[in-house]
């Protein structure tokens, strides 16, 4: 728009998720949060402010972390664990590092968590999402509004750590539930079926 494109001419039909076969449930006792990203103390993956959700907590919790720091002397990663020490919940947080298809080494998870300060789509929670997992996630700039709802998580304030960890304390005290089915079906406008179908429809009324 600002560089003359005719509003009624641009359309947003957001990314592609492949639908999966795959089903990741949660475990009968303990609760496991997933984190899949960079390692970031408090740049934009923003992990501290996922710590300081973490403190918060009550009960049986494990927060798995996939990722790599990419800083070659790992300064984020020495951040992290430093931080977690200090908070005094490094038992209650497994280090896997860098796996290459990572959901296939997921065997069980109740809610992926994902606190950055921006995104630029956040494709890891619709890939999650697409696997039966519901997401929490801060209302960032851009792209959790588009695919978290009432059927797949929670959205959090953006940076409203006391809200996270409230959202977190659900799964632990096993009060809230997710269908797995429904939170694969609740991204279904993002599916590859439903999306290219859709994409050649708007070019074609473009064309």
């Amino acid at each position: 728009m600002d560089i003359g494109i005719n509003q009624s001419r641009i359309h947003l039909i957001y990314n592609p998720i492949p639908k999966s076969n795959q089903t990741i449930l949660p475990e009968n006792q303990e609760t496991n949060f997933i984190y899949v990203a960079r390692i970031q103390f408090n740049q934009q993956k923003n992990m501290q402010a996922l710590f300081d959700a973490c403190v918060q907590l009550k009960g049986d919790w494990t927060l798995h972390i996939y990722g790599t720091d990419s800083t070659d002397n790992q300064d984020e990663y020495r951040q992290c664990v430093a931080y977690i020490k200090r908070l005094k919940i490094e038992a209650n947080i497994v280090w896997h590092g860098w796996i290459a298809d990572v959901w296939s080494k997921i065997q069980h998870a109740d809610a992926l968590v994902l606190t950055s300060t921006s995104e630029g789509f956040g494709m890891v929670l619709a890939e999650g999402i697409s696997r039966g997992i519901p997401a929490i996630s801060f209302d960032c700039p851009v792209g959790p509004a588009d695919i978290i709802n009432k059927d797949n998580g929670f959205l959090i304030n953006n940076g409203d750590v006391t809200q996270f960890a409230t959202a977190m304390q659900k799964f632990v005290d096993r009060k809230v539930y997710f269908s797995a089915t429904h939170v694969k079906k609740s991204i279904t406008n993002l599916y590859e079926d439903v999306y290219y179908p859709r994409t050649a429809e708007l070019l074609k009324k473009l064309l």
